[in-house]
């Protein structure tokens, strides 16, 4: 499912040049969301969760910048959330760069050594400690979407059009 793009970056680390390297393809860059932050539960808490009131914006900005946006958990895939993103029940594969956005501070544990950034995303429960573990912290998805993005583009990889 990984795009490939072609970059002019000089920086690309080939040892052939920079003829080689403007021709190697750089990876796209992934959002793993975890799906509680993307679903809200009935208020009778039967049947399927709800799309999030920012959910849907969150992911649309990460792939309008050439993201691809990935659903963590669940027991299947969220199908009834009409979200352009793909799904998985766990990461277990090593994806540096990648961004995972949680509401789980232990998530921490077994997403550093996969090489992801972590961004702890809402309110701390009282029962919760502060997330200092975390790479960052945001208030809200939206805000943790935007501020990912301003702060990680790589030069040279074009926006979806």
């Amino acid at each position: 499912m990984a795009r490939a793009t072609v970059t002019n970056d000089r920086h690309a680390g080939s040892r052939d040049g920079p003829a080689t390297d403007a021709l190697r393809p750089v990876a796209t860059p992934r959002a793993y969301i975890r799906r509680t932050l993307l679903e809200v539960s009935p208020a009778d808490g039967e049947g399927p969760g709800i799309l999030a009131p920012e959910a849907a914006g969150a992911v649309d900005v990460f792939r309008e910048c050439g993201w691809d946006v990935v659903v963590l958990g669940g027991r299947d895939a969220p199908d009834s959330l009409g979200l352009d993103a793909g799904w998985r029940d766990s990461v277990e594969d090593r994806d540096p760069g990648a961004w995972l956005l949680t509401d789980d501070v232990a998530d921490d544990r077994w997403a550093r050594p996969l090489g992801l950034h972590t961004a702890f995303v809402g309110p701390h429960a009282e029962h919760q400690p502060a997330p200092a573990r975390c790479d960052v912290e945001f208030r809200d998805l939206r805000t943790a979407a935007l501020e990912i993005l301003s702060t990680d583009v790589p030069a040279g990889r074009p926006m979806r059009g």
